[in-house]
Parts: C-alpha cells; structure tokens; sequence
C-alpha cells in the first residue's frame, strides 16, 4: 500500500510532483490531486498499479516516461490533456481508453509503448501528433474517429504489426511517414484526397 510519504505534492496539495521512493509497486492518489506533474513518476520501473481520482484533470509532459511494469491504467473522464511523452516507454501497457473530454493526443504520448494491442480513441479528439504511437509493435488495429482533422509525422511509424487503419472523410492533413514501417499493413482505406 501507498505509504503517507511516497508522493511529493505542490505547496498547494493540488498537483504530483515526484514521489519518494522509486521503487513503489502500487499508488493511490489522493481525490485533491488536479494536475499529475512532468516527470512525476518518470522512470518508477517497478510501478504496476495507479489509482487516479475524478479531481483529475491533467496529466502533464513525461508523467509516466520509462514505467516498464505498468500493464493497464484507468483514466478518468475528467481528464482533458495528456501531455506529450506522458506514457513514453510504457512497455507493459497493454491497453488505454483515452478519455472523451481529451481533443489532442499529444506528440509521442504512447511512443514506445511495444506491448499495446488496444487503443480507443473517442469522437472528439481533433489531431493525432507526431511520433503519437511510434514504435507501439503489438497494435494490429486502430479506428480514428470522425473528428479527426489532422494525423502528425510519424504517427503509427515502426507499428509494425499494424493490418488495418481507416482515414476518415474528416482527415485534411496526414504528416511524413505516417505508417513508416508498418510491415503488416494489409488495409489502409482512406477518401482519394489522401490517397
């Protein structure tokens, strides 16, 4: 269990900033918590569990970078940003729900995340940033939502089990190298304006 200690918190008790002991297993935090800090729990390799509150709104830069034993995380639906390279090198995760109120998935958010099979990404979120889901070599599926106008550089670059992806009408701008690397990319639908 959490140890009273384990969190280092911000003057006014609103935000993570650190924790105390990097080799924590489990946290729970606490239902004042607004923001998880950059780089709060970067690099706790052992950390396998989280617990994160509805108080929660954001989770900033690196939050997560480096969490090896992280498997499954719940997000809440009060969060409305993960910031880049929040879940870097996350190379346990094996899946996310990303919350409805989120529009950006961030540059490099789940890079490296070479376990992740699912993602679900809800109406709502307007671009996919560069390197977003670089190197995830386990995702095989992914489905964009309508509300999709904008796909970064490298989004899906180096996913290299990925078969299937279909662009939506709403898509105007698909970056470089976008499916790089995609050896197993068997069905790739998209409007002739992006083909």
């Amino acid at each position: 269990m959490r140890r009273p200690d384990v969190l280092k918190l911000s003057a006014d008790n609103s935000t993570v900033i650190g924790v105390t002991n990097k080799g924590v297993s489990y946290i729970s935090i606490p239902d004042s918590i607004q923001t998880i800090g950059r780089g709060a729990f970067g690099r706790c390799r052992e950390l396998a569990t989280i617990h994160i509150p509805d108080s929660v709104t954001t989770i900033s830069p690196g939050a997560f970078y480096g969490c090896t034993a992280l498997v499954n995380i719940d997000i809440p639906n009060s969060v409305t940003k993960i910031e880049d390279c929040a879940f870097e090198e996350c190379s346990a995760l094996v899946e996310i729900d990303i919350p409805k109120g989120v529009t950006t998935i961030e540059p490099s958010v789940f890079r490296g995340c070479s376990e992740l099979e699912s993602v679900r990404i809800p109406e709502g979120v307007k671009s996919i940033g560069p390197f977003a889901f670089y190197g995830c070599y386990a995702l095989k599926h992914i489905k964009i939502p309508n509300s999709v106008t904008s796909i970064g550089n490298g989004a899906f670059r180096c996913c290299s089990a990925l078969e299937s992806i279909e662009i939506p009408n709403s898509v105007t701008h698909i970056g470089e190298a976008v499916f790089a690397g995609c050896a197993c990319l068997k069905k790739y639908t998209c409007t002739p304006e992006h083909a």
